[in-house]
């Protein structure tokens, strides 16, 4: 199966921009493009602990509720004494579902009160801030399914959310109403499936008595649509649960000082995997070291100091390490040519890595001194463009740089790295991290 994802691009890390990744998803017949995504610049590591981060399943949903968009809108026509839209989204999470169709609702000048429920309370705290980040507004309830809602809201919900948990999970490994919840399906997966097959009937048909969209995303059988409206029935590749828990040994560790338009903002510090990507590591360290003096080809500094982060999309990446044009058309490795893809062991299934920027798909082995770092899952990217590192310390530093991020790339204001070298190693990075506990820093 392809993967899909509204930032997927075929083309160069390097050169992508949103109207070429817009064009890929409206050829590849998909209207969730990159500009329709809820931001989630209120999101960070320690968030994703507790409420289950957006991953292929939220994004093909997303795209279910753009093609079934005009039959909703079309429905508001057909109520007698009704002034706005009710969506109920079941199992919210991250809150981007309910606050994406509510904003695609509202720009299309329709009224709407959304509701959310989860029984992880969380998830509720986090779907508020999703909400207000976007500038929509929602109702949350703490509880079971929807059950809870059926008096006040029996016959008026017109458009139900409901993307259910699907992994199979023991019962031993569920042991209260967190994060786990939003993933474990039973011991087949079915568990909350067929909990919702057996309550549907009494649930959305007492809760509508008029024509209305049922938007669900379910892996084990067909979708249901209690519409004529079909939704689409693609398999989502289930959430990235990480088949390896734990990343490479740090091998070496590097900085970076930032400054935005000339105001210190923070270091930023990575920890390299030598023994996974030798040669990338080997050439980083040089570059942040400064002290491999002048390129072979271009006759400039082999240095990271005083080059900017020219390139810095929210919510996907920023990316460095042109000293020699400062623009992304350039940089040199301190081998003179450019260097070999050593490995694609480890995965972009997760944020703030640090990979090598290069000349895009189907151009490998054309890695020089240009990096990235990716904002989200990136999994697009794997056997694309290497993983040599990962962010340790700075994530404050990273945010504050997407916030002078746009969609095409460039920056609103100056962003710089004004020092960079290496740190000693920490105890810790002799023995490979879990990955929980890197996103509980």
């Amino acid at each position: 199966m392809t993967e899909w994802h509204p930032l997927r691009s075929s083309e160069n890390i390097v050169s992508a921009s949103w109207k070429e990744l817009d064009r890929e998803a409206e050829e590849n017949g998909r209207r969730c493009t990159s500009a329709a995504l809820p931001s989630l610049r209120h999101a960070s590591l320690k968030d994703y602990v507790n409420v289950y981060e957006p991953s292929d399943d939220t994004y093909l949903l997303l795209d279910g509720m753009l093609l079934d968009m005009e039959s909703v809108l079309r429905n508001q026509d057909d109520y007698d004494c009704k002034d706005r839209h009710v969506v109920l989204e079941i199992g919210t999470g991250s809150g981007v579902p309910i606050t994406f169709l509510t904003t695609q609702l509202i720009k299309n000048n329709a009224k709407v009160h959304a509701i959310a429920t989860d029984i992880n309370p969380k998830a509720l705290e986090f779907a508020q801030k999703t909400a207000h980040e976007n500038q929509v507004s929602i109702q949350t309830i703490q509880c079971d399914l929807a059950t809870a809602l059926l008096q006040e809201y029996a016959g008026k919900v017109d458009v139900i959310i409901f993307n259910p948990p699907y992994v199979p999970t023991p019962d031993e490994e569920v042991t209260g109403n967190g994060i786990e919840v939003s993933w474990a399906g039973g011991e087949r997966g079915r568990r909350v499936i067929d909990q919702h097959s057996n309550i549907e009937s009494n649930v959305y048909n007492t809760f509508t008595m008029r024509p209305f969209l049922v938007l669900v995303n379910l892996l084990f059988f067909a979708p249901v649509a209690v519409s004529e409206y079909e939704v689409p029935t693609k398999k989502a590749m289930p959430p990235k649960m990480d088949p390896i828990p734990t990343l490479p040994v740090v091998t070496h560790r590097t900085y970076m000082d930032i400054s935005i338009d000339g105001e210190t903002k923070g270091r930023i510090v990575f920890g390299l995997f030598g023994e996974v990507a030798p040669k990338a590591v080997e050439n980083f360290v040089a570059l942040c070291n400064c002290d491999h003096g002048k390129a072979k080809v271009t006759k400039k500094d082999l240095c990271y100091k005083h080059t900017p982060i020219h390139r810095v999309i929210p919510n996907f990446l920023l990316q460095g390490g042109d000293f020699t044009h400062g623009d992304g058309t350039g940089g040199e490795s301190i081998f003179g040519e450019p260097f070999e893809d050593e490995s694609f062991k480890v995965k972009h299934n997760r944020r703030y890595l640090l990979s090598m920027a290069n000349d895009g798909k189907g151009k490998p082995h054309t890695n020089r001194s240009q990096w990235f770092i990716n904002t989200v899952k990136t999994q697009w990217l794997d056997g694309i463009n290497e993983v040599f590192g990962m962010v340790l310390e700075g994530l404050d530093v990273i945010t504050a740089i997407e916030r002078v991020g746009t969609n095409g790339g460039t920056t609103l204001e100056i962003v710089m790295v004004e020092d960079s070298g290496s740190l000693p190693l920490e105890p810790e990075d002799a023995t490979p991290r879990l990955v929980s506990d890197i996103l509980r820093k």
